[in-house]
Parts: structure tokens; sequence; C-alpha cells
């Protein structure tokens, strides 16, 4: 044999001693290892992880309420501040404005004369029970005078000259 020859098959010997050498050493740990364990280990992780999971989201869930609420609080706080707003220019609109006078004394009316006008006072009341917002209907029935004369009243009111704008 020639030493290129020996050379080379010292190197094949190592090469393949350190191979099984190798593959031995995999073999044991491989023998060594538990495979219940190993899964016990992962579901354990895996546990962990939904926990932490969970956790984290409950932490979340706890921060966005502290965080609605303040939102609330505010909201509250200028509620309250408008309302004091409100009642304090209420206060002083009701102290400028004249106190209305007590309601008259509920009279009986008389039915109107054949051919003759309202009263002065009659013409009042259908003014502003007009100024009220009520209907023709609702002024005749409040003061017992047909809606055609409610309606000539008001007519008048609206055209004091008692022409046509035609």
């Amino acid at each position: 044999m020639s030493d290129g020859q020996l050379i080379l098959s010292g190197l094949l010997l190592l090469v393949v001693a350190f191979v099984l050498r190798r593959s031995f050493s995999q073999s044991k740990a491989s023998r060594k290892r538990d495979p219940l364990q190993e899964a016990q280990a992962e579901i354990h992780a895996a546990e962990n992880g939904v926990a932490s999971t969970i956790n984290n989201m409950e932490l979340r869930l706890h921060d966005y309420a502290r965080e609605v609420e303040g939102r609330i609080e505010t909201k509250l706080v200028l509620l309250d501040r408008l309302l004091s707003e409100f009642d304090e220019k209420l206060a002083r609109a009701e102290a400028v404005l004249p106190q209305p006078a007590p309601p008259d004394p509920p009279q009986q009316p008389s039915p109107p004369e054949a051919g003759s006008l309202d009263t002065c006072e009659e013409q009042l009341k259908i003014y502003r029970l007009a100024d009220e917002g009520m209907s023709i209907e609702e002024i005749a029935a409040r003061t017992r005078q047909p809606a055609s004369h409610v309606r000539l009243v008001l007519k008048m009111r609206s055209d004091p000259g008692g022409r046509d704008a035609a």
C-alpha cells in the first residue's frame, strides 16, 4: 500500500468512527427521551400560553372599562355643569319676566245676540287662543261660538278694514 492509500484509509476509518459514535449518542439520547413527559410539557406550555392570553385580555378589558368609566364621568360632570348654567339662566329669566296675572274667574258665556258683533273682550279671547296655536274648531269649542264666527273674527284681525286684498 502506498502512503496516499494509507492516509485515505485512515481518514475513511476516522469518518466511519465519527458517524458511528454520533448515531450511537443520538440513539442513546432518544432512548432516554420520554414521549409522555414531552407531551405533558407541550400541553403545560400551551396551557400557560392560553392562561397568559386570557390574563392579557383581562387586563386590556379592565383598562378599557376604566377608560369608558372616565369618559362617562367626564360627560356627567359636563352635563351637571350645563344643567347648573341652565338653572341659573332660567332663574335670571324668571326674575326679569313679569309674573303672569292670576287667571280670570270663569264666566258663563252668554249666547251671542243674533246679528251683533262680539264684544272686544270676546274678540281678544279668540285672538289669544289663536296665538296659542289652537285651531278654529278648538277655539269655537272653547268659546262656545260657531266656527264660522271664529273664522270671521280672525279674518277681521288679519284684514282690519274688512276688505279683501284683491
